[in-house]
Order: C-alpha cells, then sequence, then structure tokens
C-alpha cells in the first residue's frame, strides 16, 4: 500500500490543507504553502535518496489519483471565489458552518482585500502542480479520457496550450536554442519566465497553424487546440466574474500569475544550460535530475526528469533513476529558491556546468558551451574552462 499511499502527499495533505486555511480567512491561507516548502526541504534533505522503481500492481489506483486533481482543483477555485464575493454565495458558508459546527461566515465577512489575494496566492501556489499532473495526462495522446482531464488541468491555471508545445515542440527540441523552454546559461529566471511562457504558445500556435493547413482548415476554426484551450480558461474566468465580479478577475490573475511563474521555475531548473546538437539523441545528460524523495513522491516522479525525455510516454510509476553530476540534490523546492536569486544560482550552477563541458559535451556540443559561455555575459561563465578547452580542441 505504501508504494501508492507515497505518491498521495499533494491530493490528500497539501490540497486539503490549502482549502482549510482558505476558508479559516485572515491570513490563515498563508499558513499552507508555507508548510509545502518546509516538508520539503526537511524531507528532501534528512531522507535518503530514492533511486528504486518499484512495480506497481493495481495502475488503476494512481491513474484515479490524477483524475481526482480536476475536481479537486476546481473545488480550490470555487472556495476563493466564494471568499471574493461579498454574501454567501449559494448559502454554501451557511451550509459548511453547520455541517463542521464553526462559524465560516465571520471570517468570511470580515476578509479584507489583501487577506483575499493571499488565498488566491496560496491556491495558485498548490495549483501551480495542475501542470504537472497535466503533463503527465497530455502525454496520453491515444487515451482520450487522460487528454481531456489533463487539458482542463492545465486550463484551470491558463496554460492549455502546454498540451501542444510541451509534446511537440519541448521534447523535440530540448537543450537546443530553439527549444522556449530551455533556459540558456547566464539567463535569469526572471528573463526567462517571460521567454519561455510567449515563446510556448508562438510554438503551439505555429504548431497548429501547420497542422490544419496539411488538413485543409484554417487556423481560426473549432478544431484549433490553442484557441479550444484559451475557451477553456475563459469559461473558468467569467464563471468567476460572474459570481464575485471584477474581485473575481482579480483573484484570477493572481491565481494564474502565481501558477505559472512557479511552473517555469521548474522549467528553469529542469534544462538550465545543458546543450544539445539538434537532430540527436536526448540523453539523460541533456537534464538536471532530481532523486530526493519529498520532489519524487509529491510531484509525481517529475524529478526523474532524463528519463522520462528517453521514454515520453512511460507513466510516471515506471520512471527510472539516472544518478549523475547533474542532479539537483537538494530537492526541487530549494532549488527553485535558489534560482529566484541569479547570483547565487550562477555560482551553484557555473561548476556543474564546466564539469558537463569538459566530461559529459560531445565535441560539437563543446563547441556550443563555449558560444553559450560568452554569450552569456556572465563573467563566471566567461572564465569556465570550457572556453579554453574548445579552443585547445580547434
Amino acid at each position: 500500500m505504501k508504494d501508492y499511499l507515497k505518491y498521495s502527499y499533494l491530493l490528500l495533505l497539501f490540497m486539503p490543507l490549502t482549502a482549510v486555511c482558505v476558508l479559516a480567512g485572515g491570513w490563515w491561507s498563508l499558513l499552507a504553502p508555507n508548510v509545502v516548502i518546509a516538508f520539503h526541504l526537511i524531507y528532501d534533505n534528512l531522507s535518503s535518496p530514492d533511486v528504486d522503481t518499484r512495480p506497481v500492481k493495481y495502475k488503476s489506483i494512481l491513474n484515479f489519483m490524477l483524475y481526482m486533481h480536476l475536481p479537486a482543483s476546481l473545488g480550490l477555485v470555487f472556495l476563493v471565489t466564494w471568499q471574493a464575493t461579498p454574501g454567501d454565495f449559494l448559502g454554501f458558508g451557511a451550509w459548511l458552518s453547520e455541517l463542521v459546527s464553526v462559524d465560516l461566515l465571520q471570517a468570511h465577512n470580515e476578509l479584507t482585500l489583501s487577506q483575499l489575494l493571499s488565498s488566491a496566492f496560496a491556491v495558485g501556489f498548490i495549483l501551480s502542480t495542475n501542470t504537472l499532473v497535466g503533463h503527465e495526462l497530455v502525454h496520453r495522446t491515444s487515451h482520450k479520457l487522460s487528454m481531456f482531464v489533463g487539458r482542463w488541468l492545465l486550463a484551470v491555471v491558463g496554460d492549455a496550450q502546454f498540451s501542444i508545445s510541451h509534446v511537440y515542440a519541448h521534447h523535440l527540441n530540448v537543450a537546443t536554442h530553439e527549444d522556449a523552454a530551455t533556459a540558456r546559461r547566464g539567463e535569469s529566471l526572471y528573463a526567462f519566465f517571460f521567454r519561455s511562457s510567449i515563446g510556448q504558445y508562438f510554438e503551439s500556435c505555429e504548431i497548429e497553424r501547420r497542422r490544419l493547413k496539411n488538413r485543409g482548415s484554417s487556423f481560426w476554426s473549432w478544431k484549433n487546440r490553442v484557441l479550444t484551450g484559451a475557451l477553456m480558461t475563459f469559461a473558468i474566468i467569467g464563471c468567476m466574474v460572474a459570481i464575485a465580479g471584477w474581485i473575481g478577475l482579480l483573484v484570477y490573475v493572481v491565481l494564474f500569475l502565481t501558477s505559472k511563474f512557479l511552473f517555469e521555475t521548474v522549467n528553469y531548473i529542469e534544462h538550465y544550460g545543458l546543450l544539445r546538437e539538434k537532430g540527436t539523441k536526448v540523453e539523460p545528460k541533456h537534464s538536471w535530475d532530481c532523486n530526493t524523495r519529498a520532489a519524487s513522491y509529491v510531484l509525481y516522479n517529475l524529478s526523474r526528469h532524463s528519463d522520462h525525455h528517453a521514454r515520453a510516454t512511460t507513466p510516471f510509476w515506471e520512471l527510472e533513476a539516472h544518478p549523475n553530476v547533474m542532479d539537483l540534490k537538494y530537492g526541487y523546492i530549494a532549488h527553485m529558491m535558489l534560482a529566484m536569486v541569479p547570483p547565487l544560482w550562477n555560482q551553484y550552477t557555473a561548476p556543474k556546468l564546466a564539469y558537463w563541458d569538459q566530461n559529459l559535451a560531445t565535441e560539437a556540443e563543446l563547441e556550443l558551451a563555449k558560444k553559450s559561455n560568452l554569450d552569456s555575459g556572465k563573467r563566471i561563465f566567461k572564465q569556465s574552462p570550457s572556453v579554453e578547452l574548445a579552443e585547445e580542441n580547434k
């Protein structure tokens, strides 16, 4: 049973905790993300790495957990929207107060705008995981239920296009400059956030334009998955605005930006500075892996990223660990926090990337590394031994 329960932290602990904190009102909502952060930092760094891949007999249990993220996500969106309404929408507060014998309406009526936005932040924080659950599901391109749930999970956080750009662009172009979702050496997280977010939409639009053209259809048609994905998100926003007015829109903007920024931070650390000659095979060395337990269990083995790129349709419970020097050994949360301070991130990654250049890169990749180091504009990369090594190998 523990092989199933170990993946339940997010669905059975952190999402319910967020719901309770949002309902408690005041500043209680900020407790949930802080608990999640503390859990990761402590568990990831006080436990041994997990490099095992255990056989799973009842795969339907794990699939059911993935599917349940959609109603759980919609429930959290409803709770923060209810908090944004001036009255008791649908009598929900009175009903729940009677059910749990706690006066939730008092906290609801006393909620300030700043406290409401902190609730939106907390919900956006936990719903940033929608993209990783959706990521697992949209790789199952021939399974209709998985695609339906996956795209709606992405639409809740305003990123349904991810089902296109990730599967058909990122996996093809990873670790090259043609990939919007691969961070470059010296590129700050904040610059990457804008480049990646905008670039992925352009990738999705171009993929859909080509696909529809080959089928004799217009880009501006109901067959365009970028447009239908956007409409799914607008439907959710429309419901929030209908219920809570412009405050509902403000709540969604905070939720969306929080979720999007956190997931792009994950994108940032997964391939930062790694390089591949276009057309060559994607190998484990082209991803940063992480074998810590919290990162593996809470994030459904997203941390075994190099194996995911080698076997994209493999379900998360079958992914294998690839311990190597490109290892995020302190866990995802710790490295995400480090990435938010660019000078510290550069100091941390530069020696590892120098090792990669000298020991793992092919001659072609070494040339790419030399150029990337020089183009970074950062002294710590310009002075990398790989620059001199590339010159010696000419």
